[in-house]
């Protein structure tokens, strides 16, 4: 209860989260109308086929200690990969590495490609 919340207000735990939508800016009212749920018509809805700048991305994320990571693929044309991240602050946490990928030289299709995809 009350001192779950006092520690995360004061500092004293480490409560992160990560956004499950994408935050657009203001402008984004004039650009499309909120009627419109076409995903792929200009700018774009969602983090796969929006085309301009998030006020906050999908995924964006929050906490209380900072972290670093570094990433290498595997052998060529695999989807293999390997990624390991450091706890870089002073304090303990948790951090969730999130992997996109994206089509590319698909040819022709007949339907609309997003950007990426988690």
């Amino acid at each position: 209860g009350g001192k779950a919340i006092g520690a995360s207000l004061f500092g004293l735990e480490n409560r992160w989260g990560k956004l499950p939508v994408t935050m657009y800016p203001h402008s984004f009212i004039q650009e499309k109308a909120m009627t419109d749920y076409d995903m792929t018509s200009s700018p774009g809805r969602t983090y796969r086929y929006y085309t301009g700048t998030p006020l906050f991305a999908f995924g964006h994320g929050l906490s209380l200690t900072t972290y670093t990571l570094s990433c290498r693929e595997g052998a060529p044309r695999s989807r293999d990969f390997t990624c390991t991240v450091w706890n870089t602050g002073d304090r303990s946490g948790d951090e969730v590495v999130q992997v996109y990928h994206s089509a590319q030289h698909l040819g022709h299709v007949d339907h609309p490609l997003p950007k990426r995809a988690l």
